[in-house]
């Protein structure tokens, strides 16, 4: 009777969960609709969208999601858009609305909350749209928002938030952008769950729109969706890129350092990234294996592996300590982010997989593998 009861006892714990998952997502797309549309949302079904948030006369280079660099240590949940002209006033191309709905969130921008990085100065806008009960997009870094819409929107304190619901039309000028600066753009379809999420948990309490991400790029029919993927430089499918790529039980994915509050982090100074891990492949080379870290002596950090070896999906508790040489990436969040660079290991990370979702990391600036004999006190772990 043993073998029964624990077959019994094993299937007990995958629908405790599956049932724990199913909860949180229910959970999370019940706040993201509250959040946004505060419970007022119209329609069902997914929504095409039809215009792109710049014209496609003035628009330089797409990128998908999953860009890493800087901060971004997990994979972006939004494309990147770029103006053909990045010496221009922030004023000087219009954004557009990407299809009827209603704008429900503006959020201006001052500074980057929880962080200390000075990098540039904040004074962007962030907008949300509905719509349909299950679709939403975002456009984020707008320079400059419409006047005849900021008169509609009404005061809002500076960096603050507002619930608004003003309907828009496809195509509706909804702000500007110009200078050195470029677009976020996102997707979010609540009927959809994205894939590569090893365990959801983690992100319903943060950023909880990122369990719901879809290729932005995917949601345009053609001609225009080819006319956007003329300038994007990824050629895997999807091409809007990904937001996740956890291997439950394996190495590859994202990690969390315990007690550091998981995505949103505890209000570091250093920044929110700053207890993020990720392994996995590039977002435009996906040929070659590419490490985030947000703790980098203190900053966070993109490299390459050399050899491109071991294959993170393929390592297990029963893989023990490995030992992964990092090289430097000298452009990161480019398409071909290894240019230039000579190859010259840089550091090692020593990792360890203890059980399905928790990893020993220990990491060794400025040694080779071969300098490294393994674990010391300064080891620490990682959960999801």
């Amino acid at each position: 009777m043993r073998l029964p009861l624990l077959l019994l006892f094993a299937s007990a714990l995958v629908v405790c969960a599956e049932d724990a998952r199913t909860s949180a997502l229910d959970k999370a797309r019940s706040e993201l609709r509250a959040m946004w549309s505060g419970g007022r949302a119209v329609g069902d079904g997914t929504v095409r969208l039809t215009r792109f948030p710049l014209d496609i006369a003035d628009l330089g280079e797409v990128h998908p999601m999953g860009v890493q660099v800087g901060g971004h240590v997990l994979p972006s949940s939004h494309a990147g858009i770029r103006a053909k002209d990045a010496d221009t006033p922030k004023g000087r191309y219009a954004v557009h609305a990407p299809a009827d709905g209603f704008l429900v969130q503006v959020q201006h921008r001052v500074a980057l909350a929880g962080s200390t990085e000075k990098a540039r100065e904040y004074d962007d806008w962030r907008l949300v749209f509905e719509h349909s009960r299950t679709s939403y997009t975002y456009i984020d870094l707008i320079r400059v928002i419409e006047p005849d819409l900021a008169e509609v929107v009404g005061p809002m304190e500076e960096g603050g938030t507002a619930q608004v619901r003003i309907p828009v039309k496809a195509g509706q000028v909804v702000g500007r952008m110009g200078g050195n600066r470029g677009l976020d753009f996102g997707a979010v379809d609540l009927s959809s769950e994205a894939k590569g999420f090893a365990h959801a948990e983690d992100y319903a309490t943060s950023e909880a729109w990122r369990l719901f991400c879809v290729d932005p790029f995917g949601l345009y029919d053609d001609p225009l969706r080819g006319e956007i993927l003329a300038r994007d430089a990824r050629t895997a499918e999807p091409r809007g890129g990904e937001v996740a790529c956890d291997v439950d039980g394996k190495l590859q994915g994202g990690w969390f350092l315990e007690g550091t509050g998981l995505y949103a982090g505890k209000r570091d100074p250093r920044g929110y990234w700053i207890g993020h891990l990720h392994i996995g492949r590039h977002y435009i080379a996906t040929d070659r294996l590419f490490i985030a870290i947000g703790d980098w002596e203190g900053k966070p950090m993109q490299f390459g592996v050399k050899g491109d070896a071991p294959d993170p999906s393929g390592v297990g508790v029963e893989s023990g300590e490995v030992r992964i040489e990092l090289t430097m990436a000298v452009r990161p969040s480019g398409s071909d982010p290894f240019a230039g660079s000579d190859g010259r290991v840089v550091g090692v990370m020593l990792v360890q997989l203890v059980d399905a979702r928790r990893l020993r990391v220990e990491l060794f600036p400025g040694k080779a593998a071969q300098d490294v004999d393994g674990f010391t006190s300064a080891a620490r772990m990682y959960e999801r």
